[in-house]
């Protein structure tokens, strides 16, 4: 199998060695600082996919945000921020990075590896022999990399100078990777608590809500299936000195026939028995034991770290129309934004390296929902031109004053005031 021009063989074996699979980091940590398991969840790729294989909301979250990112548009300029239709085969590398993949697909797998793990691998291809162009570009997937580090902790080091080696595994076979063609990046926000060797998951510290909205659902399934049944069946008969026990045949029996009974088509709902029984109900309805609420609280907990607000999320009091139409505003402005600004910056680099003529950049302008902010932005400026007008002609501001009211530079000679005509400079090289 070939991965942008890597051949995967597999006469080479996987030797881990020195290497440390990064499904594993998690754990090595715990050793490293003395941390017990159970306050060291959502630390390793394994556990990380676990929760959002699990825990609804997560996907649920992140997909919606994904919908926003690729809403952004990404342009090749010139450094004069001039739109360039191509230039050396970039816009065609950006709507088709490589043959698995369109522009909106490579967006998104990069941008739910941000979301989830908190970094993500991109790697270039180049052709055979040419190392000045860029054919195509993939995102690895996290958990089939295996990474030797330089350093075994990385308090004030970076990641992306801190990298040693890089192998793929795939199917047992290790396969080394040019670290000169890969680039970190990084989840806006992402950090390198206890000098761990990549940066955090987003899911790090979310161990009790998302434990709680898992074990919500599962408890929500027993009681669907089992019909909310947690008690005891006991036997009423009685032979005038006191109640007859079961036997413990008897026993076993009524607990195999038990599983046969319920509300599923393949259960019976007559119940049929020659024992004479009590039942006492020890266990608590979905309603009683509040796991409706419980899921809905947990969820805005994990949506407010995720910056995704609560409005959003349908569920609970989904609050009004207003509430929303604001909601989905703050989204773009306040997280979706500064995420898509943060990762074409990466992107640049990634691509161009320090320094270009040429440079990437996104734009959200054909948003439906940020078009209203523009129309209302430009009403407001109109009616703040009237009323500078207005100054202006009651002579009560200079032309320049009414300029720098709208942001604008000031002109040669604009400080006159209405009526009177621009004075004109004398040029002082002139002699």
């Amino acid at each position: 199998m070939k991965i942008l021009g890597y051949e995967i063989s597999k006469q080479k074996k996987a030797n881990k060695g020195s290497f440390i699979p990064l499904t594993s980091q998690g754990d090595v940590l715990d050793v490293m600082f003395g941390i017990g398991s159970q306050y060291a969840k959502y630390t390793t790729n394994k556990q990380v996919k676990e929760a959002f294989d699990k825990c609804p909301i997560i996907p649920t979250i992140i997909t919606a945000k994904n919908r926003c990112f690729v809403n952004g548009k990404i342009e090749v300029l010139n450094t004069k921020d001039n739109f360039l239709p191509d230039s050396n085969g970039w816009v065609k590398l950006i709507k088709k990075p490589n043959p698995f993949q369109t522009e909106i697909q490579f967006k998104s797998q990069l941008y739910f590896t941000l979301q989830l793990y908190g970094y993500a691998f991109g790697i270039k291809g180049r052709p055979f022999g040419v190392n000045d162009v860029i054919s195509s570009m993939m995102i690895l997937p996290n958990e089939l990399l295996e990474i030797e580090f330089n350093n075994k902790l990385m308090f004030g080091s970076s990641p992306k100078n801190n990298i040693k080696s890089v192998h793929l595994v795939y199917e047992g076979v290790r396969t080394p990777i040019n670290i000169k063609e890969l680039y970190l990046f990084t989840n806006l926000g992402s950090t390198n608590l206890f000098g761990e060797y990549l940066p955090t998951s987003p899911l790090v510290g979310l161990e009790y809500p998302i434990n709680n909205i898992i074990k919500s659902y599962e408890s929500a399934g027993t009681i669907i299936e089992r019909r909310g049944a947690f008690g005891i069946l006991s036997s009423s008969a009685n032979d005038g000195i006191g109640v007859t026990p079961f036997d413990e045949e008897q026993k076993n029996q009524l607990q195999q026939d038990y599983k046969k009974y319920g509300l599923s088509k393949d259960q019976f709902q007559i119940i049929i028995t020659n024992l004479s029984l009590n039942w006492q109900q020890m266990s608590m309805s979905i309603k009683d034991l509040m796991i409706n609420e419980e899921i809905e609280t947990r969820s805005i907990e994990i949506a407010d770290r995720y910056g995704y607000p609560k409005y959003l999320l349908g569920i609970g009091d989904s609050g009004t129309f207003a509430n929303v139409s604001e909601a989905q505003k703050f989204l773009y402005h306040s997280v979706i934004i500064p995420e898509a600004e943060h990762f074409i910056e990466q992107f640049n680099e990634f691509l161009f390296g320090e320094s270009s003529s040429i440079h990437l950049a996104v734009n959200f302008k054909d948003v439906e929902v940020l078009q209203e902010d523009k129309e209302r932005r430009a009403k407001a400026r109109y009616q703040m031109n009237k009323a500078l007008e207005i100054e202006y002609k009651s002579k009560l501001i200079t032309l320049n004053e009414w300029r720098v009211a709208l942001e604008y530079d000031t002109i040669v000679g604009g400080d006159v005031y209405y009526s009177e005509p621009i004075k004109e400079v004398p040029n002082e090289t002139t002699n």
